[in-house]
């Protein structure tokens, strides 16, 4: 029967018979122009990679942009209000006692110190020449000052009014800065104590806010005013390699710039950059011992050949994607480490197939093995498709025949996980946090490319490699271009020249070896033996001597202790007779060669070893479905930052006195296109702020800073406003047009009056000819300020803002006209729409895996175990993630949507194999035994490409970001949990409870030479095999 193909054609293997043919015919074209296609592939790869300098190419590092859903409302009032409103560029520095001589903060001491630094941040100056007085954001003539000096108008109002600590106390116990702004004591201050009359006691420490106006200056103005007010307060070397000392005796200072967390960003690719290099370099040797095992010359090329194509595909995926104007970004430099272990796992399986299939001994000879019909072009064993050129030998043709069949044989189970793959990801781009809509974007391509390169680039490495190891006469499998002799061929001929050969006697070569008198005696011409003597006779000579022997003597009477009693028939066999081969071909399992793959099919798949694999895996995904249900979704800043990074230390020192956006902070409610002249409006909106949200709304308080609630009081002391003013307080602007104009004009007038000009910053006018509330001038849209507290877990926080977004989507304003904002609700939003997002991307991942599995595999069974070992690892990950103290956030999530393209690759190449097997008599073998020929086949390359995918990840361990170590955890758990499930679960769901079958002996790997005619049996074998091949299963082992 044949091996490749099945004999029998039915209409559902139609397209599996021609997509094995295009394979056959894809890997016959490279195999005969090995040299072209290099020189082909590696070209398109560079040319391809090109596309990162292109001016589409850009780089993405602000958070914002990232790790925030684009399409929520949070991120819609994100560009409303940059676009509306002055935007500050906030840079603080975090003050606290210093721990090696702690002082109270409230001291005259530590504000001094405060003064001088604020002094040295004012004096900085830019390249043109202006200073933070011309670039900050003002109220009125002067920037405005927040934080603890807030309360003096000046350093020379604080010197005139400041004589000791208690003065220090009182003026911060003030309600209201020295600009008018509200005081917000927990924002200000953090966890500080009240006294009984209700002044400040004691403060851990405090913020000292630095806001630019963004309308004012660049990117590039901003970036080296940036590092030298880091400088200022103890950061040197940023950003590059920022470095935090203090120098300021009895206070610590910790500093935070408008870009330090993206800076933090793209300086953690740099440092972790030498990681990718030795990953590759430790692939290229770990390649280079697996595939150069059992093998008579090592196989460098090889490896450096499938090491080469993940490189070349890796590169030419970040081409691709940059050119189509998908941002690189952090996240996307771990796939280097991805790609290499699907690279690897796929060069594996093909050297697996080649190295299974009988090798034609002689130039004429055709493999046991019939060629693919469809799209191969194979009719009566000859390709009549293909051109035969003079030049090409024979025997070279009847080699490429090895190499297409190879490929044929695994091209489809290899093509099946690389589009299970890619849809995996390409459904996780068509998410809505950014991050992982690139990372995935970059993965399907690369992951695409890299199957194209393996099938082509590696294949022509790997028939150069064979013919260079022929051509050298280490190996029999790839004739020589040239024509030159087959194994066989050179044996002969060196047969006759050894029979032609004159014979030489021993003393005659002696004679001509240049050996003298002193020589030494035949072949050890110049070895004196006096000296050999010396040495071991020697005192010290004599002790090495007695202590190595003692040595050696002990380790070999341990070494036959363990010493077994077998015997192998091929020992009793010449060392050229085909016995020996058969024997070796036959019991080899491809880099397991010591493994039986009977015994653990029998373990797993025997009834009680089945009862006992399904009840542990039923136990085991019960509890981390149990353990899901507990799992957090958080995300911390410091996740992303380099474990040395200052940002760290600014997060952790300002939680811990509660200056953090963990425990408070503050966020807007954003009006837009509202009639302020309306006394109704008026009323609404006052009453949703005073009333609806600051005392009704939970984790919601003020003080309350709103124009409105100021301007009505100011409007009502001026006669020619008072008169506009109904019977509650409120502005009829309705009433008249005098009384419109008069509002607007109030309301302008208001905004540049001391010290109402603060509010300048929270309300846009309009500047066309007609605004939201009519005319030019009018109030277009403004914003009032409340805080969050008690926000102290991601659950809180997501409970906080929603509950503001209900408030005022009940308000008569909805959320389309008063919107509450704040920049950490970019972040919150994430916590809200990831757990629904990840479920729904892993339901769509697994119906892609139902869909693809069903025509590869067109099994119900096989598609079943398939789909029950992905979605039981999920289960498992998203478990163990809680057990390890991970949250559920866009890191994580992508670690999912990998799992399911890595997990795929282990159980597909199993059940592919099991359904589609190419040996004698195999669809008429019972369940078992096909499993058992399916390990045989695929188990050694898939248990080492998950090794390999381990080893590939390995360097991520010593990684100086948290985020690329959780990749690796999570790597290192995806790969076990699919390992085990591909050789134990899968197996059991395949064999359990099926027809034993007939009773044939099937030989797993009659590809290799052995018989594989279909009438083959017990009895003409002369029994069963322990190892590799035939197998005599009784009724009562099944």
């Amino acid at each position: 029967m044949p091996a490749l193909l099945m004999p029998a054609d039915p209409p559902a293997r139609t397209w599996i018979k021609f997509t094995e043919g295009m394979f056959y015919q894809l890997g016959l074209t490279v195999a005969l122009n090995p040299w072209r296609t290099i020189c082909t592939s590696v070209p398109i790869a560079l040319l391809l990679f090109a596309g990162v300098f292109a001016p589409t190419s850009t780089y993405e590092a602000r958070s914002e942009y990232l790790w925030v859903p684009q399409d929520s409302l949070a991120f819609e009032t994100l560009n409303f209000v940059e676009e509306t409103f002055t935007t500050s560029m906030f840079n603080t520095i975090l003050c606290k006692p210093s721990k090696a001589a702690p002082r109270p903060f409230l001291s005259k001491a530590t504000f001094d110190t405060l003064w001088e630094v604020d002094h040295e941040v004012r004096a900085i100056e830019l390249a043109d020449g202006r200073t933070f007085e011309d670039i900050c954001v003002k109220v009125g003539p002067s920037c405005v000052r927040g934080g603890p000096l807030g309360f003096w108008a000046s350093r020379q109002a604080y010197a005139s009014s400041v004589g000791s600590d208690e003065d220090v106390r009182l003026a911060v116990s003030q309600s209201t800065y020295a600009s008018g702004f509200p005081v917000s004591r927990p924002m200000t201050f953090g966890f500080y104590e009240e006294a009984l009359d209700g002044s400040i006691a004691s403060v851990p420490g405090g913020l000292l806010v630095y806001q630019i106006n963004s309308d004012l200056v660049t990117q590039k103005d901003t970036e080296g005013w940036e590092r030298a007010f880091l400088a200022v307060a103890g950061v040197k070397g940023a950003p590059s390699q920022p470095v935090l000392r203090q120098a300021r005796p009895g206070i610590y200072l910790v500093p935070y710039g408008y870009r330090s967390l993206d800076a933090e960003l793209t300086r953690i690719v740099t440092i972790d950059v030498p990681l990718v290099v030795v990953e590759y370099v430790v692939m290229f040797l770990f390649a280079a011992a697996v595939l150069s095992w059992r093998q008579p010359r090592t196989k460098a090329l090889l490896a450096l050949g499938c090491i080469a194509s993940i490189l070349l595909s890796t590169m030419a995926g970040y081409g691709v994607c940059a050119a189509c104007g998908i941002p690189l970004t952090q996240l996307v430099f771990i796939l280097p480490f991805i790609l290499v272990g699907i690279g690897v796992d796929d060069g594996f399986m093909i050297v697996a197939a080649y190295r299974r299939l009988h090798y034609p001994k002689e130039a004429g000879e055709q493999p046991g093995v019939e060629k693919p019909l469809e799209g191969g072009g194979a009719v009566d064993g000859q390709d009549k498709s293909l051109p035969r050129v003079g030049s090409i030998a024979e025997a070279e043709f009847a080699a490429a025949e090895r190499m297409a069949r190879a490929l044929a044989e695994c091209g489809v189970s290899i093509l099946y996980t690389t589009v299970t793959d890619c849809v995996a990801f390409s459904l996780g781009a068509a998410g809505s946090i950014p991050a992982i809509k690139y990372f995935c974007a970059y993965a399907a391509v690369a992951v695409a490319l890299d199957f194209a390169f393996q099938v082509t680039l590696f294949v022509a490495v790997f028939t150069v490699d064979e013919r260079r190891h022929a051509e050298r006469g280490g190996s029999r499998a790839m004739p020589s271009k040239q024509g030159g002799p087959t194994e066989v061929e050179a044996e002969g001929t060196a047969e006759k020249a050894e029979k032609a050969a004159p014979r030489t006697p021993p003393a005659a070569a002696a004679a001509g070896s240049g050996g003298g008198s002193g020589s030494g005696g035949w072949l050890l011409p110049e070895y004196s033996w006096r000296r050999h003597v010396g040495l071991v006779t020697g005192p010290s000579g004599a002790r090495a001597v007695l202590l190595l022997f003692a040595a050696f003597v002990a380790f070999n009477g341990w070494a036959l202790t363990n010493l077994d009693n077998d015997f192998q028939p091929k020992q009793v066999t010449p060392d050229d007779s085909y016995c020996r081969e058969y024997y070796a071909e036959a019991s080899e399992v491809w880099l397991l060669p010591e493994y039986s793959w009977r015994r653990h099919v029998g373990l797993v798949t025997g009834p009680s070893g089945a009862r006992a694999v399904l009840l542990l895996f039923a136990a085991f995904v019960a509890f981390n479905g149990w353990a899901l249900t507990n799992l957090d979704n958080d995300f911390q800043p410091k996740q992303v930052t380099p474990d040395d990074s200052y940002c760290r230390e600014y997060y952790a020192e300002a939680s811990e006195v509660g200056l953090f956006w963990d425990r408070q902070f503050p966020y807007q409610v954003i009006f837009r296109e509202v009639d302020w002249g309306s006394p109704q409006v008026q009323a609404d909106a006052l009453e949703l702020l005073t009333q609806d949200l600051a005392q009704d709304t939970p984790r919601t308080r003020g003080p309350l800073d709103f124009w409105l609630q100021a301007f009505l009081p100011w409007a009502a002391a001026r006669p020619e406003l008072a008169q506009y003013l109904n019977a509650q307080g409120h502005f009829d602007a309705a009433q008249s047009e005098e009384a419109r104009d008069a509002f607007q004009s109030g309301v302008q007038t208001f905004l540049t009056t001391t010290p109402n000009d603060r509010f300048r910053l929270d309300v846009a006018l309009s500047t066309g000819a007609s605004g939201a509330s009519g005319g030019k001038g009018a109030v277009f849209a403004c914003k009032a300020s409340l805080y969050h507290f008690r926000v102290a877990t991601s659950e809180d926080k997501a409970k906080a803002m929603s509950r503001a977004y209900e408030t005022c989507e009940k308000s008569p304003f909805t959320t389309a006209k008063a919107t509450p904002y704040s920049q950490p609700y970019i972040f919150i939003t994430q916590f809200m729409v990831i757990a629904p997002e990840t479920g729904t991307n892993l339901l769509l991942s697994i119906t892609a895996v139902l869909l693809i599995s069903f025509p590869v595999l067109q099994d119900a069974r096989a598609v079943l175990a398939v789909l029950v070992g992905v979605a039981a690892v999920d289960v498992d990950l998203l478990g163990l993630m809680w057990v390890w103290g991970l949250d559920l956030n866009s890191i994580t999530m992508i670690s999912l949507v990998m799992a399911i393209g890595l997990v795929v690759d282990y159980l597909a190449h199993i059940a592919h194999y099991f359904v589609h097997g190419k040996s004698s008599g195999f669809q008429e073998a019972s369940p078992r035994e096909r499993m058992v020929c399916a390990l045989e086949d695929v188990g050694g390359a898939v248990l080492i490409g998950g090794l390999t995918t381990l080893v590939g990840v390995m360097p991520l361990a010593f990684a100086s970001s948290f985020i690329y170590r959780v990749f690796f955890s999570l790597f290192l758990t995806i790969v076990v949990l699919g390992l085990v499930h591909g050789f134990v679960v899968v197996p059991t769901l395949l064999v359990l409870g099926q027809d034993p079958g007939t009773q044939r002996a099937v030989l797993c790997l009659s590809a290799k030479g052995a018989p594989s005619n279909g009438d083959s049996d017990v009895e003409a074998t002369g029994g069963a095999l322990k190892k590799g091949g035939l197998w005599n299963e009784t009724k009562e082992d099944s």
